[in-house]
């Protein structure tokens, strides 16, 4: 019997206009996106080991093919929606058992508390322009099959590929037309250094890929986290770069690259063999991957939305090589997280002494073990106000720690010196 106790897929989540880099749903309730791929699933052996894993680690977005066939010379996988075959199609309609099975797929998933990020075309090349009158009959089958289950969450039209624009804006204007819950749509690039056409009327999300292995975290995962927040619409890296193939095989590094992503105000999907060629491969355990729901209970356990990047918090690191900073807006400032850690896997970072710039008030420290999901009560201190730097200890660590803030009163500075 599957627990939908933690199902969170009552109907399609959009960008907030309140907060725009966010997603919130019909009922303001906002979702954190951590996604897996798991290219294969509508096709894949064991579908229910697939959410029941990616549930496990606390996974909300599972990235799936609608159209394409990745690594069929190993999975003999094709997920392919027409009749016919691949091979030998026959495209005087679509293949009624694939869509009728797609649709028991993602209310399976549904079951888990998992959306899809539907790829609609995952073969280049890609259709031209001049097929798109008979690509619209799979679009509107989408729609027919797919348009009204709540855990579909977004459109990506193609994968890891900017060829055919103008093919690629007749689906995306195609879909905004005719979705009936108004979905949000995507595309995708190969790795670059900023979004997949971020400033496009048709692009809802912007996405980057970084399958660059384990590169600078400041100088490289930071700096691309900001290029694609910069745009003003949700920010995803939907392909982090895997073990193997994209030489990223430090577990550590992997999950400290989650977290610069999530703590520059952005989402983040983990990217492994066993979404890819071993997806049938129930044993195996990708580098990291122990680290995601960690991950996933700390920011599911705050108003994340309310955060943005700061730059001003931290005045001086202390010990910590790196640190990234959230805080909720002015004027109230009563929440704020700040990322510390090493660039280096198993790097020991000494006690130390940060400077913050906080509000005059009462503040609740909560320190957060990236590695264990451990919370750990680290008492209170009194902010000092924008004028002068309130000082703060840290404790020893190794690779990274979170640390928490949370108002508890606001207080004018008379009173604050009498506190001692």
């Amino acid at each position: 019997m599957v627990d939908n106790s933690q199902d969170r897929w009552h109907g399609p989540y959009r960008p907030d206009p309140a907060h725009p880099h966010h997603l919130v749903d019909d009922e303001g309730r906002h979702l954190f996106v951590l996604g897996k791929t798991a290219w294969t699933y509508l096709v894949c052996g064991d579908p229910e080991g697939v959410c029941r894993r990616a549930a496990a680690q606390g996974i909300t977005v599972l990235r799936v093919a609608l159209n394409g066939a990745p690594y069929y010379d190993v999975l003999g996988h094709d997920c392919w929606p027409w009749r016919g075959t691949s091979a030998v199609p026959d495209y005087s309609g679509l293949s009624e058992p694939y869509f009728q099975q797609v649709r028991e797929r993602a209310a399976l998933a549904r079951s888990y508390g998992l959306g899809l990020n539907v790829t609609l075309y995952m073969r280049h090349p890609l259709p031209t322009v001049a097929e798109a009158p008979r690509e619209r009959r799979y679009w509107e089958y989408t729609l027919a099959t797919l348009g009204r289950e709540p855990n579909v969450f977004c459109w990506e039209i193609a994968n890891e590929t900017l060829a055919e624009r103008e093919f690629q804006a007749a689906v995306g204007t195609f879909l905004r037309q005719h979705d009936p819950w108004e979905r949000p749509i995507c595309t995708s690039d190969g790795t670059t250094d900023d979004a997949a056409w971020p400033a496009e009327s048709f692009i809802d999300l912007a996405i980057n890929h970084t399958c660059t292995g384990q590169r600078s975290l400041d100088g490289w995962y930071r700096a691309l986290a900001l290029n694609t927040r910069a745009h003003g619409k949700p920010a995803w890296c939907n392909e982090s770069g895997r073990e193997g193939r994209h030489k990223n095989d430090d577990g550590v590094h992997r999950r400290k690259q989650g977290w610069v992503w999530c703590a520059s105000g952005c989402y983040w999907t983990h990217h492994s063999w066993d979404g890819c060629e071993g997806i049938d491969a129930p044993s195996y355990r990708a580098p990291g991957e122990e680290f995601l729901a960690p991950l996933a209970a700390y920011w599911q356990g705050l108003e994340w939305w309310r955060l943005s990047p700061t730059f001003t918090l931290v005045q001086r690191r202390g010990a910590a090589p790196l640190a990234y900073a959230l805080q909720a807006p002015t004027p109230g400032r009563d929440l704020a997280v700040i990322y510390l850690c090493t660039e280096e896997t198993g790097r020991e970072v000494p006690a130390g002494e940060m400077g913050l710039l906080l509000l005059e008030g009462r503040y609740r420290v909560r320190l957060y073990h990236p590695a264990t999901g451990a919370y750990e009560e680290a008492g209170e201190v009194a902010g000092q106000g924008l004028g002068r730097v309130t000082p703060l200890g840290t404790p020893a660590f190794t690779d990274d720690l979170v640390v928490r803030l949370d108002l508890i009163e606001r207080m004018e500075r008379s009173r604050l010196r009498g506190t001692g």
